[in-house]
């Protein structure tokens, strides 16, 4: 997960074009020099299973 700011669109675009959703936005999060606020956007991306390799547990274990 990672935040982003609302109005930066550079890397909002960054973020989506590499497969990130957003979960979540948090209103007013960053405050601007002015006085003003933009929300947070939450973001999330889901990460590929990798066919063929080992799955690995919490523990750092591998699983037979």
């Amino acid at each position: 997960m990672l935040e982003v700011a609302a109005d930066n669109l550079a890397a909002r675009t960054l973020y989506y074009n590499a497969g990130y959703v957003q979960a979540g936005r948090r209103r007013d999060y960053y405050r601007l020099p002015d006085g003003s606020a933009v929300d947070a956007l939450i973001l999330h991306r889901t990460l590929p299973h990798r066919i063929g390799g080992p799955d690995v547990m919490l523990t750092g274990r591998q699983t037979p």
